[in-house]
């Protein structure tokens, strides 16, 4: 099964905006990509005095990952 990472990175200014931003759509996520992928690392996070990095790992399920990708987009 292939896994797919995923980085983001946010202006440090921004990190209470976001932090309310995904608690409002995981759920949604989460529905969206139900049976697609394992997360092994839902959110890994470093950050910086300018930017805040957040990392995810899924392990995708066998024959999905065109639909994953799809999702990931969405």
């Amino acid at each position: 099964m292939p896994y797919v990472f995923t980085t983001s990175y946010f202006p440090a200014n921004k990190a209470s905006e976001l932090a309310k931003k995904y608690v409002e759509t995981i759920k949604e996520y989460r529905a969206q990509t139900k049976g697609l992928h394992k997360e092994l690392v839902p959110n890994a996070i470093k950050s910086r005095k300018d930017y805040i990095e957040t990392t995810g790992v899924h392990d995708v399920t066998e024959n999905k990952l065109q639909e994953f990708l799809l999702a990931e987009q969405r």
